[in-house]
């Protein structure tokens, strides 16, 4: 038999403990009212009014999620049993196997070193006072980044922001979205031409804005950023 060797603290805990138990106040007084004051703390403390406990909490469900995805990608169809079977145990009709099921996983994007420049631009650049700036800088992101984990993360924190500062600066969602011939295009540099030819197949001058932002299965902001990239850049145009 394997002898269980108890575990003790090991040294950096030791040394945690021993700066707290420095730090009380050696007064009964005093430390009950330090107490009573971490209790009341901690009763208040309201994690969705935290940013730090929000961001911690959105990147815990996250994890959790992608953990999830992979367990149940990864899981197989189960073994045959070892041991002999009665012929009396055997069925007597004979089924065709079912291929195992699979879960297919969405593919994590992540930005690269360029994506994280012009990122920072972005927020230089609202920490100046240029919006207009900024918002143009986002939306070169979004073209080279459209699922970037990253850039939506950023939307999801910033949406109220953000949705008001597209309204005002395309007047409507209600206004229609028609796309122009190509000799008027302004190249626009991207990793993933085929989610701005999604765009531009439905605009037709019959679909509003707001009926893009839901026939596009993404979030709306970035279908919002991509239309008013385009309009930019002379593919679309607005009436």
């Amino acid at each position: 038999m394997q002898k269980t060797v108890p575990m003790g603290p090991g040294p950096r805990t030791k040394e945690v403990l021993e700066v707290l138990i420095r730090d009380l106040p050696e007064d009964p007084e005093t430390l009950r009212a330090r107490r009573e004051a971490v209790l009341a703390a901690v009763g208040s403390f309201d994690p969705a009014r935290d940013p730090l406990a929000e961001a911690l909490d959105q990147c815990l469900r996250s994890l959790r999620l992608r953990v999830k995805s992979l367990q149940e990608a990864g899981k197989g169809p189960a073994e045959a049993p070892t041991a002999a079977e009665s012929p009396h145990a055997r069925e007597t009709l004979l089924t065709a196997s079912q291929p195992a099921s699979t879960v297919p996983t969405r593919q994590i994007l992540r930005w690269g070193a360029r994506e994280k420049a012009l990122y920072h631009d972005v927020v230089n650049l609202f920490d100046l006072g240029d919006q207009s700036g900024a918002m143009t800088s986002l939306e070169r992101l979004t073209m080279l980044a459209p699922k970037a984990e990253e850039l939506l993360l950023f939307f999801q924190k910033n949406e109220a922001l953000l949705l008001q500062t597209y309204q005002e600066s395309l007047g409507s969602l209600q206004r229609k979205v028609f796309r122009l011939p190509q000799e008027h295009w302004i190249r626009i540099p991207t990793d993933h031409p085929e989610e701005m030819d999604r765009l531009l197949k439905v605009c037709d001058g019959n679909r509003r804005i707001e009926d893009l932002t839901r026939l596009l299965e993404q979030p709306p902001l970035v279908t919002l950023a991509m239309i008013s990239h385009l309009v930019r850049c002379r593919y679309v145009e607005l009436s």
